[in-house]
């Protein structure tokens, strides 16, 4: 077994990186065991760590997040196959080796969007069944992500409170604007 990640987006695309015993970082910093120079990256964003049961993913309080198979994480243990997000590259976390005649497809892709990136994947067992609280998912998540844009994108405490109003509707006074 050699576990390693390929990168199947970003600036590293087609590289793969064997993890060592103990801890590889990634970052944009070029300290890091894989360096990823892309903006939305921080120095140091995300380890992955070798347990006795296994390997796990750590976010190191990185700006934009760290997510596995479309999740945000914080500390997750990994999986053969797991898809992990760092900024606009992706990896896929393997483990097992390929038997004779056997082969793992992987696909690479400059695909990732800023809309796609926003994108939550629902189980296929959840497709079909409760479609209303998933459209009021949809439409919280999407109220969710205009309003955390919008505190992100201002600094003036006075220009934040109207902002956000404006974003989800309301009045400072608790009306709902017309």
């Amino acid at each position: 077994m050699h576990p390693r990640v390929v990168a199947m987006s970003g600036s590293s695309k087609g590289e793969i990186y064997l993890l060592k015993s103990g801890k590889t970082t990634v970052g944009r910093d070029n300290s890091n065991s894989v360096q990823i120079g892309d903006a939305t990256v921080s120095k140091k964003h995300c380890a992955i760590e070798s347990r006795d049961s296994g390997f796990e993913l750590v976010d190191l309080e990185s700006h934009n997040g760290t997510f596995v198979n479309g999740v945000p994480v914080k500390r997750r243990s990994l999986a053969h196959g797991d898809v992990i997000r760092v900024g606009t590259s992706e990896f896929v976390f393997l483990t097992q080796e390929e038997k004779e005649g056997e082969f793992v497809e992987l696909q690479f892709s400059d695909d990732a969007t800023h809309d796609s990136l926003k994108t939550v994947h629902l189980p296929a067992i959840h497709h079909g069944q409760h479609s209303a609280e998933i459209g009021r998912m949809a439409r919280d998540y999407s109220g969710l992500m205009k309003l955390i844009n919008t505190i992100n994108s201002i600094s003036d405490p006075a220009l934040l409170s109207h902002s956000a109003d404006e974003s989800t509707g309301r009045r400072a006074d608790g009306g709902r604007n017309l």
